[in-house]
């Protein structure tokens, strides 16, 4: 009877040894995928610079992100705001500039920022800047990918 109980005890600690073992692996791999760095894609093309980047946030937290930063930034004059369809428009200085938040499978959101390039004083730097400091606003981590 006591062999028994010690060979159940020993189970017990082999098993309870294995579950840590896999719980601690999940919980690093988890923190793997979390620190992996958003990449903001940056591009342009005969009439725009854009920017993208995928945050693992939803529309709604990214275009409120959206709306506070571009509200906060006194070059910016937002001259449309859709609220429902997450998009905001403004004006640098006769540069125009689209912000989008777009919502993805598994609660992701794609943000789009379009800069006009046929501006007198176009900023090269506007979309990539904009999508940076949203992500900033967000917390999110991410590294500039020049496509």
């Amino acid at each position: 009877m006591l062999g028994q109980k010690f060979e159940n005890r020993k189970e017990w600690v082999v098993r309870s040894a294995a579950a840590f073992v896999i719980a601690s692996a999940l919980i690093t791999l988890a923190g793997c995928v979390a620190a992996i760095p958003v990449a903001v894609v940056y591009y342009e093309d005969k009439h725009r610079y854009t920017a993208t980047a995928d945050v693992a946030s939803s529309a709604a937290n990214v275009y409120a992100a959206a709306d506070r930063v571009a509200g906060g930034d006194a070059s910016l004059k937002i001259t449309k705001k859709d609220d429902k369809g997450f998009l905001l428009e403004a004006d640098k200085g006769g540069q125009f500039v689209s912000i989008k938040a777009t919502a993805l499978p598994g609660g992701k959101t794609r943000l789009v920022v379009m800069a006009d390039k046929e501006a007198k004083a176009a900023d090269q730097a506007l979309a990539v800047n904009l999508v940076k400091r949203i992500c900033d606003s967000l917390g999110v981590t991410y590294t500039l990918v020049k496509s």
